[in-house]
């Protein structure tokens, strides 16, 4: 054990190693982290980040249960994709021209109805905390810890603020220049073994590109050892084509495509006449005949549904299945 402890030191001395190239340039970069992990010095966890379809957890909770590791859901209800992103760190949150007090008052950071939101990094305009979010606070504005609330009634309420209240009585802090929010996940939740990521349902994104971009940015924020990705389930094969192709493109066996899984039609003998999907067939359900036009054309079945997008207890089980064995698959288990 004293050996580990002290490999361990060095390892984080040194950050990261591996080998160069012919120019010069390190590749097969193994960091820190990982080794540590690897040896069994550090505990594996996962994260995840989404809306209410990860807040809402089931599925969270049987893939923690079934790999054995923490899971630490990242879902906030109503988000659209570039919120999730900029409070994940992948496009920052930014601040400018606002003086924290020295006591522990709190200060305007954004006005919804003059200011629309908090700008990024990237120039987007983002809301986060309309429906709470536990896994932002505490954050930090510069080296300032602290919290920011939302102020408004509810997440349609226009007339809210976003405001900041330091920890801790300091020093005034001036910020005359554009400065980062960081919060609580992405500071202290952002190297786990396994990152998921399942974000759009709520818009956020002007096209497909875009919201590859997205994931992209996600990943190339957060240390994960390995990332996978939860395609939409809403809408016909038709409507999501080419947000799946692409999807698939783009990210190979790392993007699972839950509209495809959970609609996939399971044929009478003889393969002309649909008898039910695999969503259906996991969760141990017989399909009504609305279920099965829903299935014909590509579409989850009602009965996985509470409505036209969240799923019942039975729907998240059978996705927390369905996630851990292709994590198996992949090895990433």
């Amino acid at each position: 054990m004293k050996k580990l402890l002290l490999l361990s030191a060095l390892l984080v001395s040194l950050g990261s190693f591996g080998q160069e190239n012919k120019d010069g340039v390190l590749v097969n970069q193994t960091s820190a982290g990982e080794l540590q992990e690897d040896l069994g010095l550090i505990r594996p966890y996962i994260t995840c980040w989404g809306d209410s379809l990860t807040r809402g957890g089931g599925w969270t909770t049987l893939l923690g249960a079934l790999s054995g590791m923490n899971v630490y859901n990242g879902g906030t209800g109503g988000e659209d994709a570039r919120t999730i992103l900029a409070r994940q760190g992948g496009d920052v949150m930014l601040i400018n021209n606002i003086t924290i007090p020295s006591g522990t008052t709190p200060v305007l950071i954004a006005d919804r109805d003059a200011d629309g939101g908090i700008d990024t990094a990237l120039g987007h305009t983002v809301t986060p905390l309309l429906q709470g979010g536990a896994h932002f606070n505490p954050c930090f504005i510069g080296d300032v810890q602290g919290t920011l609330q939302w102020t408004g009634s509810g997440h349609s309420d226009l007339t809210g603020d976003w405001e900041f209240t330091r920890a801790e009585a300091g020093s005034e802090v001036v910020i005359n220049r554009p400065t980062a929010i960081r919060t609580n996940f992405d500071i202290n939740k952002n190297k786990p073994h396994l990152q998921v990521i399942f974000i759009g349902q709520n818009r956020g994104y002007n096209d497909i590109e875009e919201l590859i971009k997205q994931h992209k940015y996600l990943i190339e924020h957060s240390q994960a050892k390995h990332t996978v990705i939860l395609g939409l389930s809403s809408g016909t094969a038709v409507l999501r084509a080419d947000y799946e192709n692409a999807m698939r493109k783009e990210f190979g066996r790392f993007f699972i495509s839950l509209r495809e899984y959970l609609a996939a039609p399971i044929y009478a003998t003889g393969g002309d006449t649909i008898v039910s999907c695999y969503g259906l067939d996991d969760a141990g359900l017989t399909p009504t005949q609305e279920d099965l036009n829903a299935i014909s054309s590509g579409k989850v079945p009602q009965q996985l549904l509470l409505d036209s997008v969240h799923y019942t207890s039975a729907t998240k089980t059978v996705i927390g299945n369905l996630i851990y064995k292709k994590c198996k698959d992949l090895k990433i288990f």
